[in-house]
């Protein structure tokens, strides 16, 4: 069974952004506008699509990170309690850097960021974007 929903009253820059989206994947608005509606009806009520660290990782992760660096826990042992979105192993972020990165590496995304230090960073396998200061 399917419903008609209309909406109205969309801001006019939502309203174009959503059009830029459709037709960049090369849909008709509507159907690009239901795509989108039933992907947040399905997240809305599901933990493991939500795409954003939990505060108790970074925290976690933090206190394992300054554990390891100073020679008070093997790395290993560690690194399997940390987090389930597998930080990269750069010794000069700080925890919830890793974790951002880690989640830009996930998604295929740009990782944007005012922290120049973070952005100069080896080893990462996503493209950063530095925000000015």
């Amino acid at each position: 069974m399917t419903r008609t929903l209309y909406n109205r009253h969309v801001p006019d820059d939502v309203a174009e952004r959503l059009e830029q989206l459709a037709s960049r994947a090369g849909l008709p608005l509507s159907t690009f506008a239901l795509q989108e509606l039933s992907e947040t009806a399905r997240r809305a009520d599901n933990a493991v699509l939500l795409q954003a660290p939990d505060l108790i990782d970074a925290e976690v992760l933090s206190v394992l990170r300054r554990l390891v660096l100073a020679g008070r826990s093997d790395s290993k042992p560690a690194a399997r309690t940390a987090s389930p979105c597998q930080p990269p192993p750069v010794a000069n972020l700080t925890a919830y850097d890793a974790l951002d990165v880690a989640l830009a590496e996930r998604l295929g995304a740009t990782l944007l960021t005012a922290d120049a230090r973070a952005a100069r960073a080896p080893e990462l396998r996503c493209s950063v974007e530095l925000m000015p200061p």
